[in-house]
């Protein structure tokens, strides 16, 4: 028999537990070639034949055998799962794994610094939400509450009528005043990746995919940038006018998208400021060493040594200071031809922040977007992914709220991000015909 040490890790300590069918699996090798982790290998087994032509007759069985290590293990991308054609194998999430505490009793140390809540905290809030179109023809004095939701979402301040920048002369409505940069979009943008998160093929791949929702789809979907600018070629082609630019906290990468604004042909879809992430509120990030590329390298100016984000933007010391210097200047940097919205963390401050931008004599602030609790980071302490933030939605409704009391929803637009919907397959439902009900990440 074999002797089984105190200390060995065992497949139930695993997060993640690979279930596999021997009778569907054809040999053809698919799923430990998509495995990018290694976290499944081909295997033989000996076993007694128990049949009664051939009992206690040993065979053997060629299986596929889930790795028992700290460093490859399955993260349940389910990409074995997707690239089997006759479903024997897929991956199930193990609620009692013990593996943060193997690998902090072997190694001294977090186990990882990235990824979703381990907690599964939030849920999927796309599967208990009923969107309908309402009709504003019944009962008025009902009607006069009810907020309906339009297939697209403007992304730019939005001025009540009676603050338009227009007058009357000799009969005809004349601008008197520049109107703030606003921009249509359908309310799907792909969420903001750190350039360490994604290789320079995968941005080309997101930013020619994103293009073509645009131009042959006829889908204005636009896409986020994270931490770290972007590769220098993207910035200087027809991709960047679907591309929301993002500034953040360490302004890694920063310098160079400067550099390229003279030789850009066309302005950005807009600009994002993160004031802080919703996985993390008040931590800061790290970009291990391991993750820094020659490419990431080159793009953020670092060498190859474990990067640290500061938990505030530099330079912001108040949400006054946040209007006057980084929006005024970001409007001006692209002649106030460009959206310019602020990110910030599900919080207990989020509704004041938003509660300020509303006020703002401007009239630049484009947009708000906020990042629950369960929004993926590859940048969190997983103390940080696990026990703190907020979920999404219960801050989306307080920020909505405040605005409705104030009368001033829709003026700048709410964007929520961060467990909405866990994987791609999550679903709006919608009271409208089959063309219309939507597949998508975020609403």
């Amino acid at each position: 028999m074999t002797q089984v040490k105190i200390n060995e890790l065992h497949k139930n300590d695993l997060p993640w537990i690979i279930e596999y069918d021997e009778t569907k699996c054809i040999q053809c090798g698919k799923c430990t070639a998509a495995c990018s982790f290694g976290a499944i290998k081909p295997s033989v087994e000996i076993r007694k034949d128990n049949s009664i032509l051939e009992k206690n007759k040993i065979k053997k069985v060629l299986i596929i055998k889930q790795k028992i290590s700290l460093d490859n293990y399955c993260t349940g991308c389910s990409m074995c799962a997707n690239v089997c054609p006759t479903g024997a194998i897929k991956a199930i999430r193990n609620k009692e794994d013990k593996y943060s505490v193997a690998y902090r009793a072997k190694k001294a140390d977090s186990f990882k610094k990235g990824g979703r809540s381990n907690l599964n905290t939030e849920g999927r809030t796309l599967d208990k939400i009923k969107i309908g179109r309402i009709s504003q023809m019944t009962d008025p004095s009902l009607d006069a509450m009810r907020h309906t939701f339009e297939i697209r979402t403007p992304f730019g301040r939005v001025l009540k009528a009676d603050k338009l920048n227009f007058e009357i002369k000799n009969g005809k409505i004349v601008q008197n005043k520049k109107l703030p940069p606003n921009r249509w979009i359908y309310p799907v943008i792909f969420g903001d990746m750190s350039i360490g998160a994604v290789s320079w093929r995968m941005w080309e791949a997101l930013a020619i995919a994103t293009a073509y929702l645009n131009e042959v789809m006829g889908i204005p979907i636009r896409m986020c940038t994270g931490e770290g600018g972007i590769p220098t070629k993207l910035l200087k082609s027809r991709y960047v006018k679907y591309m929301i630019l993002q500034i953040a906290s360490g302004h890694f990468g920063w310098n160079r998208i400067i550099q390229a604004m003279p030789d850009m042909e066309y302005d950005p879809a807009g600009i994002l400021i993160k004031i802080g992430q919703g996985a993390k509120p008040g931590d800061g990030g790290l970009l291990m060493a391991s993750k820094v590329t020659r490419y990431v390298q080159e793009i953020r100016g670092v060498p190859k040594a474990d990067l640290l984000s500061p938990p505030t933007h530099q330079g912001l010391y108040s949400i006054e200071e946040s209007v006057q210097k980084m929006f005024l200047s970001m409007n001006s940097a692209f002649k106030f031809k460009v959206p310019v919205a602020i990110k910030v963390a599900a919080s207990s401050t989020s509704v004041s922040v938003y509660n300020n931008l509303l006020r703002d004599p401007y009239n630049i602030v484009g947009g708000f977007f906020i990042d629950g609790l369960a929004g993926g980071t590859g940048a969190a302490h997983e103390i940080s992914l696990n026990h703190t933030g907020h979920p999404i939605t219960s801050k989306l409704r307080d920020c909505y709220l405040t605005a409705v009391k104030q009368g001033r929803q829709g003026e700048i637009p709410l964007f929520a991000g961060g467990g909405l919907g866990q994987n791609a397959t999550a679903v709006i439902r919608v009271n409208a015909p089959q063309e219309l009900q939507l597949k998508i990440f975020l609403w």
